[in-house]
């Protein structure tokens, strides 16, 4: 475990910290249309931010599955795989279009995003089944899965874990390496993070993790590993980095799901970044802690590939 202090101006977290309650208002939902709406926000905010220089996107469909391709000017080989969080209910292309094309230019690789099927409307097991549709898609298209590299956000970084489970129990070649940032593996909601940083979080409560739980989980218990990935078996999984904010009540799953991987022989690193905020990634145009974890994910990968 490694804790990473932070760097970013205080001023700068102060007015961001206030601005994130206002960024999305879960608080308020009590029905799938109030969600839908909520949803439309963050895809909003995607659409009006700007892509970095010199990376130019590419729309397409895997059958039903909308998505695109960033390529930065002359990338190299290889391709990173990003699965979009959202509590499985909300969040598209739209929403982690600029965040993915930044980590993109970063690694100078191209990387793939898509908008899986949302709960409650599509509740478990459609996201994963299409994010494993889309990586086998992506083997057929000839990409060297040893030049691949998957990476995923807040419920992303479940489905990061849950689709390298997948890939290992079908037989399926697994990337060189993977990076869960603010994952949700545990849909029981059993971290002692969240009664310990329930005062310091300002983007999650238990309650909304609930709300997104009981949409996508349905009758499947909680504690299954298909839904939570913490439990089960973490064997024969590619080297993987996890990062996490200091002040999330996620801070556990982090914790846990790294802790596993390593009994269960693999390769995991973790970083607790202090201060951080849920997925402060998203907000790399105005925070250096943010750009800062994403050139150390690219330092991971890039030395995972070099293997």
């Amino acid at each position: 475990m490694q804790r990473i202090p932070s760097r970013s101006h205080p001023l700068v977290k102060t007015t961001l910290n206030k601005l994130l309650p206002l960024l999305l208002d879960l608080d308020r939902v009590s029905t799938p249309r109030q969600l839908l709406e909520e949803g439309e926000k963050l895809d909003k905010i995607g659409r009006m931010t700007p892509l970095p220089r010199g990376v130019k996107k590419k729309a397409f469909m895997v059958n039903h599955i909308k998505c695109e391709l960033l390529t930065p000017r002359k990338p190299k080989d290889g391709l990173l795989f990003y699965i979009h969080g959202g509590g499985y209910c909300i969040g598209s292309v739209d929403s982690h279009r600029p965040l993915v094309a930044y980590l993109a230019k970063q690694l100078n690789r191209q990387a793939i995003v898509f908008s899986y099927r949302k709960a409650p409307v599509h509740p478990f097991p459609a996201a994963i089944n299409d994010a494993l549709e889309v990586y086998q898609w992506v083997l057929q298209q000839g990409y060297n899965p040893n030049e691949v590299v998957f990476a995923g956000d807040s419920a992303g970084g479940g489905m990061t874990l849950s689709l390298l489970k997948r890939n290992r129990d079908l037989g399926l070649p697994q990337p060189a390496a993977a990076c869960c940032i603010s994952p949700w593996v545990d849909k029981t909601l059993s971290g002692n993070s969240m009664k310990t940083n329930k005062m310091e979080e300002l983007v999650l409560s238990e309650g909304k993790l609930k709300l997104f739980a009981d949409n996508y989980c349905g009758d499947v218990a909680r504690d299954n590993s298909k839904v939570s990935p913490l439990f089960g078996d973490f064997g024969d999984l590619p080297p993987t980095l996890f990062q996490v904010g200091a002040s999330e009540i996620l801070l556990q799953d982090s914790i846990r799901a790294a802790e596993k991987m390593r009994a269960n022989g693999g390769v995991a690193e973790l970083e607790i970044w202090d201060d951080m905020q849920h997925v402060w990634h998203y907000m790399y145009p105005l925070l250096k802690d943010a750009r800062l974890a994403i050139t150390r994910m690219c330092d991971f990968f890039e030395a995972q590939l070099a293997r």
